[in-house]
């Protein structure tokens, strides 16, 4: 899963928060991390219904808009570490 753009100028976001951690199961659109911009606090969705197995962003870290923040095994890849983006 990587950074969602936030807003139409929005090239940055800093996780503030994360709401899930690795092992939990989220469906789509369920709510993954806090982020903070200089626009814009928002939630960041999940994009798949899956198994979070890895968050590779801390607490803290500013990413640019389409940089890796977490690694989710989606249903049916039958046991597959394949990240989901």
């Amino acid at each position: 899963m990587t950074m969602p753009q936030l807003g139409e100028s929005v090239t940055e976001g800093t996780i503030s928060k994360w709401l899930v951690q690795p092992g939990d199961t989220v469906k789509k659109y369920d709510p993954l991390a806090e982020v903070m911009t200089d626009k814009v606090n928002a939630e960041v969705p999940s994009s798949f219904s899956g198994t979070i197995k890895e968050l590779v962003a801390g607490e803290g870290d500013t990413l640019s808009v389409g940089e890796l923040i977490c690694y989710i095994e989606t249903e049916g890849e039958g046991g597959a570490s394949a990240p989901a983006s």
